[in-house]
């Protein structure tokens, strides 16, 4: 039988780099717990904006958030006023962790919205766009395909693969359906391989959606 791998976390530390940048040993514990908050507090803020990925950098008692997304404007708004509700409801969910859990810390952060540039060449926007045509009733088979096309347009890009599986189209039996494009060799490690896995929200159920982005060889082990 087949062992699989996440294929980023097969690459860490080779040429993939971390989304959290930081290292406290005395209180380790506490911040990769406070990371994962602070990922969930964002994540139907984010959900709009179709983000491409989320970094936590920390110094000290500075916690500076890093957000990648192809539509900054969603979050912004009009005059600027989303970056500081943002801040201010990362800040609620921080004091309230560390209240709950007598780890009394002052702390600042601070909100970084990066705009993401050719939002089709990476895999977590992509899976992003599929699951909002899901979960509009948009048919499946056809909806990937439309992406496979718009991430094979980029001359970056030597291989795609995107997988859907559950009741797809609400049929009664769950199938996974799949659409592959270029190469994609997963076994070989300095190969730029960006990889996401998500669920649309349908209303007869989770659909996963799976999308393997292949962007050439890395062959300086440069971590991006």
């Amino acid at each position: 039988m087949a062992q699989r791998i996440n294929p980023t976390v097969k690459r860490l530390s080779i040429n993939k780099g971390w989304d959290s940048k930081w290292f406290d040993f005395s209180k380790y514990p506490q911040f990769l717990e406070e990371d994962d908050l602070i990922r969930k507090t964002l994540q139907p803020i984010l959900k709009k904006a179709n983000f491409k990925v989320v970094f936590i950098e920390r110094k000290g008692n500075k916690i500076n958030i890093i957000i990648n997304t192809p539509k900054p404007g969603v979050i912004i708004k009009h005059k600027g006023e989303g970056i500081d509700e943002v801040k201010k409801l990362i800040e609620k969910s921080i004091l309230k962790f560390r209240r709950k859990n007598n780890f009394d810390q002052e702390f600042q952060v601070s909100v970084n919205i990066e705009e993401t540039r050719r939002p089709f060449t990476n895999a977590r926007v992509v899976a992003g766009e599929i699951a909002s045509a899901l979960e509009r009733r948009m048919p499946g088979r056809r909806t990937i395909k439309t992406m496979l096309d718009k991430i094979m347009a980029n001359k970056d890009v030597k291989g795609a693969k995107i997988s859907i599986s559950g009741r797809i189209d609400g049929v009664d039996i769950a199938r996974k359906e799949w659409v592959k494009a270029g190469r994609m060799p997963l076994n070989t490690l300095r190969s730029n391989i960006d990889y996401a896995n998500i669920f649309a929200l349908c209303t007869f159920g989770k659909i996963g959606i799976k999308v393997w982005i292949y962007k050439g060889d890395l062959l300086d082990n440069k971590i991006n």
